[in-house]
């Protein structure tokens, strides 16, 4: 691979976690108070990597969310709609079940040196931001010629996405729109979407 084909690469892959990252963000106490701002700039992230689908749901979100962000800020602090893995894992709330899950979260976690700080792992915040992070340690292991390094990062976050995000998307989602709360039915369908589209681009 030439040295221009990896920097073009490394760029797309940092798009791709700026777009996970502000997915994060939006699920934070900081994006929640103000959402469009962060979404705006989502749907630039999302334009930019070509991601239709995504892009369009994250407008969806926009026009759902309700009028004073304040409003929004508070869903996300009374957790209106619980945005846990295992809160809607089939078998998670058996005995072991949850802690399972969790323990299977936190490796994913440790092998790459990230942290959770004031949430529990399975939130889909700190996964989404766990995303973002698989994303830049590719691009840098690209930028660096370490092919196996940058497949390594590739692999986890396929194999993360898979196995503790999209799982629960439609389960949450669902609940979003049970309890009237559009706007992160329309976050789970940019998510799904990010995710899918992340997932069909093959590697270098």
């Amino acid at each position: 691979m030439t040295a221009a084909v990896r920097s073009a690469s490394a760029q797309r892959l940092l798009r791709v976690a700026r777009a996970y990252g502000l997915c994060a963000r939006l699920l934070s106490r900081e994006g929640g108070h103000r959402p469009r701002q962060v979404a705006r700039l989502l749907l630039e992230e999302l334009e930019a990597l070509g991601w239709h689908r995504a892009r369009d749901a994250a407008g969806d979100f926009i026009r759902a969310l309700p009028r004073r962000a304040r409003r929004y800020a508070s869903w996300l602090a009374t957790n209106a709609v619980p945005a846990y893995e295992t809160s809607y894992r089939e078998g998670a709330q058996a005995s072991g079940g949850q802690m399972l899950t969790m323990a299977d979260v936190a490796g994913f976690y440790r092998a790459f040196g990230f942290q959770v700080r004031g949430e529990r792992p399975d939130y889909l915040g700190a996964q989404l931001e766990f995303l973002a992070l698989l994303a830049i340690k590719e691009a840098h292991a690209l930028l660096e010629g370490q092919k196996e390094a940058a497949a390594l990062c590739r692999q986890a976050r396929a194999e993360f996405a898979g196995r503790h995000v999209l799982p629960w998307l439609p389960s949450y989602r669902q609940r979003a729109e049970a309890a009237g709360k559009g706007c992160f039915a329309s976050l789970a369908d940019a998510v799904e979407a990010m995710l899918a589209a992340d997932r069909a681009v093959e590697g270098p």
